[in-house]
């Protein structure tokens, strides 16, 4: 029961984000998300599982240097957040303004295969715009991601991808098989 309670909070939590940052422009929106990711990241346990894995993966840093690693994180998972809900107001020419394409021919020669391609990225700075921009060069798309363990939340973030996504494919055992289903088409 206090998990739904909790699940309908951050639901509604999220939601009332999602159009605040929409109404704002980009760019203050982006801060604002930089703002409160660097001001309540490091209240959240992911911090404390964050500093842990990069102690370990890189022992040679000092404190000074982990706290900078990880406050540039929470800056960024915060522009990132607040960003999200903006990126579907962006046709093909407002995105080429904040985002300089490499490789546009290896979209190009995807949409000619005779079966799906696979295009890898990394969380890095906003992730969603490596889909965004393959969707904009009217290459249809699969997007494999982790579902979230809140529905309301999840549902929220596939309706948002909806719009640069032709199917959301969910990791795990399913996903894997619905992936080579598709790979096996053409049209995504």
């Amino acid at each position: 029961m206090l998990k739904r309670i909790r699940y309908f909070a951050e639901s509604i939590l999220a939601k009332s984000a999602y159009w605040i940052f929409r109404l704002l422009p980009l760019n203050v929106a982006s801060s604002m998300g930089g703002v409160i990711g660097r001001t309540l990241g490091p209240f959240l346990s992911r911090d404390k599982l964050a500093r842990k894995n990069l102690q370990r993966a890189i022992p040679d840093l000092d404190e000074k240097q982990v706290d900078e690693i990880i406050t540039a994180m929470w800056d960024n998972l915060g522009r990132m957040v607040a960003e999200f809900p903006r990126m579907n107001d962006m046709d093909k020419h407002a995105f080429a303004k904040i985002v300089e394409v490499e490789g546009v021919e290896h979209i190009e020669q995807a949409k000619q295969g005779a079966k799906g391609s696979l295009f890898f990225s990394g969380h890095v700075a906003n992730w969603e715009m490596a889909p965004k921009t393959i969707a904009i060069y009217d290459c249809p798309l699969g997007l494999v991601y982790r579902q979230g363990n809140n529905p309301g939340v999840d549902k929220l973030m596939q309706n948002m991808r909806g719009h640069y996504q032709s199917e959301g494919i969910p990791k795990g055992k399913g996903g894997s098989r619905q992936l080579i289903k598709i790979l096996g088409q053409a049209d995504i």
